[in-house]
């Protein structure tokens, strides 16, 4: 799995978002490794400027890289403290 290109790949693009995270998804399942990418934005509006600038190619770029491999969507979460 070409983990550094996607590290590479998330530096380059997260130029509005902050503290990226690549996390292995733990599942009593065991028909394969699944990742999921999160990073955090200081507002709604940042993310919604970074998508319409970035977002889209990048979400491109990481299909074009993991091709069948990956199967992909977005979630907006809130921490709760």
């Amino acid at each position: 799995m070409p983990q550094q290109e996607l590290a590479q790949l998330l530096l380059q693009k997260l130029n509005y978002l902050n503290s990226p995270r690549f996390c292995r998804i733990l599942s009593h399942r065991e028909d394969g490794i699944c990742y999921s990418i999160q990073w955090e934005v200081e507002s709604s509006e940042i993310l919604h400027k970074w998508y319409s600038e970035q977002g889209s190619l990048m979400e491109k770029e990481i299909l074009d890289l993991f091709k069948q491999r990956i199967v992909g969507f977005s979630t907006l979460l809130e921490v709760v403290e």
